[in-house]
């Protein structure tokens, strides 16, 4: 049955969010001293919303296995989740970028002990994305 890989496909998605969020938590203690409070938690709450949508998504995607109603509600609503966390996945890509390329994080792992001083526009809270 074709809806089992796309099950066994969702439950790959979720797992790797999990990872995803336990990588970053592990290293959020290295990262500290290098980036502001406030970015670290735009992408830890991102990641955090992928993760559930990625959990809920799995959760509905197994209902699709049925062969009733029940199961057709279930692929709907797995492909509308799909396109939600289509979005979540790019909110959390996004501002992982940023820290690494805009925030210095990088420099956490590359210079132990570095710290990178924050640009006018960190300071101001007036950058391309509006002080998020």
């Amino acid at each position: 049955m074709i809806w089992a890989v796309v099950v066994a496909l969702h439950a790959g998605l979720a797992v790797s969010a999990w990872f995803a969020a336990e990588v970053g938590e592990r290293s959020l203690h290295i990262v500290e001293p290098v980036v502001q409070e406030r970015f670290l938690d735009m992408h830890t709450e991102a990641g955090d919303r992928l993760q559930l949508a990625t959990g809920v998504a799995f959760l509905v995607c197994l209902a699709g296995l049925a062969r009733d109603r029940v199961g057709r509600v279930g692929r709907i609503a797995t492909t509308a989740l799909a396109w939600g966390m289509l979005f979540l996945g790019y909110e959390a890509g996004q501002t992982g970028g940023e820290l690494v390329y805009r925030h210095g994080a990088a420099r956490a792992f590359a210079e132990p002990g570095s710290t990178v001083d924050p640009t006018p526009d960190e300071r101001s809270g007036t950058g391309r994305n509006g002080g998020r």
